[in-house]
């Protein structure tokens, strides 16, 4: 906790000294209590999920309101979801090192596509493997 507290006023420090020339100062101050606060709060729940204790519970320990724990991890969680929607997604192949082979298997061609089934195959899996090799 106390490295992020560091790191945190070494982050504040820097911005501070950067945007007091250019008139920024306020809103920089701003965002960068914010910025403090939001790495407090992670900390925080944390410390809380790493405890394996029920988040009431724990709370009650730590003198923390139940309240602001669920409000501060509604605000981290929709933030983490935000970075991540910016990013763009790519897939990767995954080798396959080695094919159980049933007794019968169902081959599905398209082109020059093969793909080879169990016939145990549900048919949810099957229609949507067809529906993929349609488009």
């Amino acid at each position: 906790m106390i490295v992020n507290l560091v790191l945190s006023l070494v982050y504040i420090l820097n911005r501070v000294s950067r945007n007091y020339e250019s008139g920024c100062f306020f809103m920089d101050v701003q965002r960068i209590s914010n910025h403090v606060r939001m790495q407090k709060w992670i900390t925080i729940i944390d410390e809380c999920s790493k405890s394996e204790l029920p988040v009431k519970t724990w709370c009650n320990q730590n003198d923390i309101s139940e309240q602001s724990y669920y409000y501060w991890l509604k605000k981290i969680r929709t933030q983490a979801v935000q970075k991540v929607s910016n990013k763009e997604i790519s897939f990767s192949p995954i080798p396959i090192q080695s094919v159980m082979r049933t007794s019968t298997m169902i081959t599905v061609t398209k082109g020059d596509i093969h793909i080879e089934v169990p016939d145990s195959i549900d048919q949810v899996t099957l229609m949507n493997i067809m529906r993929t090799l349609l488009c």
